[in-house]
């Protein structure tokens, strides 16, 4: 299994403005698929109980709490997510309450990679392997969106401007990882090179 580790990659485009940017991967994460039976009332008050957060109504959008972040999936399913890991005793006990109400929740933390691209580049970075259409007014923060990156499916979720996560299933997790580091080198290297005189 591949290493996730922190790695700080892309440089600055002149030395005048020099924001900080970032690719990171999160090691350790908890991530679950819920799907609800919306027809009951209690349906949301449980899941609030539970984690602390009201799941999002809006297609491709996302709620989130000190802890947890709700992302729409498709209608009565959505992703939870959280970069604390869950002990495997309260997931048992959050599970059979949850099925109690009618609800379904799996953990897919195991067989999913979660990655964080930030900074002033973010935008330019993603671009090189994705075809969605970044710009705000077709991605605006609080969005989320399933695309493809590379030809791989992934999930993308826009937190802020210049803030993005990429969920990515493991089995391509390696991938998508050495891309955006390839993808960050060629900028590293065109900055560098737009720099030399």
């Amino acid at each position: 299994m591949a290493e996730f580790r922190y790695a700080p990659v892309l440089a600055a485009k002149s030395r005048e403005a020099a924001p900080h940017k970032s690719l990171s991967a999160k090691p350790e994460h908890s991530m679950f698929e819920l799907c609800i039976d919306q027809a009951r009332s209690s349906s949301m008050d449980s899941i609030k109980g539970a984690f602390g957060l009201t799941l999002p109504e809006k297609p491709l959008s996302f709620t989130q709490s000190d802890v947890w972040r709700a992302l729409w999936v498709r209608p009565s399913r959505w992703l939870l997510v959280s970069s604390e890991p869950m002990r495997a005793r309260d997931h048992a006990e959050l599970g059979e309450r949850l099925m109690r109400d009618g609800h379904a929740l799996v953990d897919v933390s195991h067989r999913s990679a979660w990655f964080s691209i930030t900074g002033g580049d973010a935008v330019e970075l993603l671009s090189a392997e994705t075809i969605l259409d970044l710009r705000p007014r077709s991605f605006a923060p609080g969005s989320v969106a399933r695309t493809r990156f590379h030809d791989l499916p992934v999930l993308l979720c826009r937190n802020a401007m210049e803030d993005f996560d990429l969920f990515v299933g493991r089995s391509h997790a390696v991938t998508v990882w050495r891309l955006l580091n390839i993808a960050a080198s060629r900028m590293q290297k065109a900055a560098s090179d737009s720099e030399t005189p």
